[in-house]
């Protein structure tokens, strides 16, 4: 039994079950080989006397000290189809799974059941049981098996389209001033990242229309999908204002930068968020 239930449930109005064809992405975390040695580990890096201060360790690195095995990732991915989910993606390091199933088949794997509920003008669905898992099975945790918890954009921020246009009051020169950057220092060389979610094509677009704007150089963009598929899975403009602002005052502040790599998640739910954040930790080449 995995202690996954929304606390505070007991104070939302049920409307019945969940729409029984009703598709949730679930993320499934496994437990490493030496989960106290990588604390251990993640300590001393950020240590100063430490002989092993800020010597980080790569993607391999990780896998091979701390990862999941592999015959117990392998297993759980196994339990998961039996269950009829389709596997969405699997962390290199294996403790991670991402899967997808409707409201009928979770229920059915977990031994839950996922209901409808209202707070006020919010409906979202979430198990009313702790979900079940195998006891042979190194899982910590099940996310996913409800819609309330997830990463909001701003209550303000809309998705505006791409107009070619720029306007602002404060602009990047300004906060080159601010900020005392120095002249010769633009980000030569470097690769950044942002993490987002949805479509990128007008965040792309309104990225060029405001380097054109200020007359600053083209940083070559690069979309990572986090758990696969076509642009057509990462459909979503809701927090697209947000995308916009980060892109624009990252490239604005290093104009020269080598590169800006886009991780991008299909959702702002929990499973998917912590899909894309393993995405770019399992990057050895990430930034």
């Amino acid at each position: 039994m995995i202690p996954s239930v929304l606390p505070g449930l007991s104070y939302a109005t049920r409307l019945g079950d969940a729409p029984a064809d009703k598709l949730l992405t679930v993320g499934i975390g496994l437990a490493g080989r030496d989960p106290a040695g990588e604390l251990a580990a993640y300590r001393a890096m950020y240590h100063p006397v430490s002989p092993s201060y800020r010597q980080f360790l790569t993607p391999a690195q990780y896998r091979t000290r701390f990862g999941t095995p592999a015959g117990q990732t392998k297993a759980t991915v196994g339990w998961l189809r039996g269950g009829d989910l389709s596997i969405q993606t699997v962390a290199s390091s294996g403790d991670y799974v991402t899967a997808t199933g409707t409201v009928t088949q979770l229920d059915r794997l977990f031994r839950t059941r996922i209901a409808s509920y209202r707070v006020g003008r919010v409906r979202f669905v979430a198990d009313e049981t702790p979900p079940m898992v195998p006891a042979r099975l190194p899982i910590t945790a099940v996310l996913g098996l409800d819609t309330l918890r997830r990463f909001y954009p701003s209550a303000d921020a809309r998705p505006v389209p791409s107009s070619g246009t720029y306007s602002g009051v404060v602009n990047e020169r300004d906060l080159w001033k601010v900020y005392d950057l120095p002249r010769k220092n633009e980000g030569q060389g470097q690769s950044m990242g942002v993490f987002m979610e949805g479509t990128t094509d007008d965040v792309i677009s309104n990225l060029r229309a405001f380097e054109q704007h200020e007359r600053l150089p083209k940083v070559p963009v690069k979309v990572v999908l986090s758990e696969g598929g076509t642009s057509a899975d990462y459909s979503d403009t809701a927090g697209a204002v947000e995308w916009y602002l980060d892109t624009q005052a990252t490239t604005g502040m290093a104009p020269r930068a080598k590169q800006l790599v886009l991780y991008n998640a299909k959702s702002l739910f929990d499973a998917d968020v912590l899909a894309e954040f393993k995405k770019w930790a399992d990057d050895p080449h990430g930034r």
